[in-house]
């Protein structure tokens, strides 16, 4: 076998190695799973939520809006849309008033 040090030093050529521990990683599948839960019970996540939901992409939030609007012509109602990309709206966020809404719903900093 012949080194080929292009392909050597290239850093495309190597998988990256995961720097969390496996006990932190079930610690966060813990912690989403309560939060989870936390916002589907009490009602905080809409049934409309397709972002960020297991099982739910933009897919299905296609096929949702596409069956909502069979359903109104059906009925004989006029529809619009309006499709908005907030594209790194996140970073645009006053993180202090996040941090007091999350508290409003009962998620807090405390475990």
């Amino acid at each position: 076998y012949d080194y080929d040090y292009d392909y050597a030093v290239e850093v495309g050529n190597y998988r990256p190695i995961s720097l969390i521990s496996t006990f932190f990683k079930v610690i966060e599948k813990v912690a989403l799973s309560r939060l989870m839960n936390h916002l589907s019970e009490d009602d905080i996540i809409t049934k409309h939520q397709h972002g960020f939901i297991k099982g739910w992409s933009t897919t299905t939030a296609v096929i949702s809006l596409v069956e909502f609007v069979i359903d109104q012509l059906e009925a004989g109602n006029t529809t619009t849309s309006i499709l908005l990309d907030f594209s790194k709206a996140f970073d645009c966020l006053d993180h202090t008033q996040l941090l007091k809404k999350l508290e409003g719903i009962g998620i807090r900093d405390v475990a």
